[in-house]
């Protein structure tokens, strides 16, 4: 039930963002699979942990990214541009962001998610998922959760769940994965909840879901 519920919510999230520019840059439907992805591995880390509420692991995961369909929207031909840079040159998406528009999708997403008035973990989480070690002194829940989410997206991006604007997996530091208690199995029991639920968010747009388990 809790596979089902993600790739609705993913689903209905998705609906919000579905205008032909964003369209043009980024995959939509890839995006969401992989934010699905992310937010159902988080929430298996979360539970694994015990350190933060599920709920606010699905939420922080389903939009860990969020601010590059503002980016998307906003700016589709650069944005094409900063994407097609990033991958001739190997780097992270939000690498060339800084360069090229002064700061990254990260702090996009923070600014959307206090607009909306979410927990302030969650658009903390947002803002800081790519660097973990960067909010050590802030409080316990944000801490943890900025470790699961950061980890849940390299796991996501290293099996190839979803597409996000970029496929490069930034190499996590050995406390994260130590601090959350993630080892070889774990990590693979983990990418498999992944893939069930990117199966049946692809099952439920009525797409052939090749790969589930």
């Amino acid at each position: 039930f809790a596979e089902i519920s993600h790739a609705l919510l993913a689903l209905s999230l998705s609906s919000l963002f579905a205008t032909k520019d964003t369209q043009s840059v980024l995959d939509r439907k890839a995006f969401w699979e992989h934010a699905l992805a992310v937010s159902v591995i988080a929430v298996h880390l979360a539970k694994r942990a015990g350190t933060v509420e599920a709920n606010q692991a699905m939420v922080a995961g389903l939009l860990h990214d969020l601010g590059k369909l503002v980016m998307a929207q906003a700016l589709p031909a650069e944005y094409a541009g900063i994407l097609e840079q990033a991958a001739t040159q190997r780097r992270s998406a939000r690498e060339v962001e800084r360069e090229a528009l002064g700061d990254n999708h990260t702090l996009l997403g923070e600014l959307l998610a206090k607009r909306w008035q979410l927990p302030q973990s969650i658009s903390r989480c947002i803002r800081y998922h790519h660097v973990p070690l960067s909010v050590e002194n802030l409080d316990y829940e944000t801490v943890s959760l900025v470790r699961i989410v950061c980890a849940a997206d390299a796991l996501a991006k290293a099996a190839g769940l979803g597409f996000s604007g970029d496929d490069l997996v930034e190499e996590i530091p050995d406390r994260v994965w130590n601090l959350l208690s993630v080892d070889q199995k774990a990590a693979e029991e983990a990418v498999r909840v992944g893939r069930r639920a990117v199966a049946l968010h692809k099952a439920a747009l009525g797409l052939q879901a090749d790969g589930a388990e």
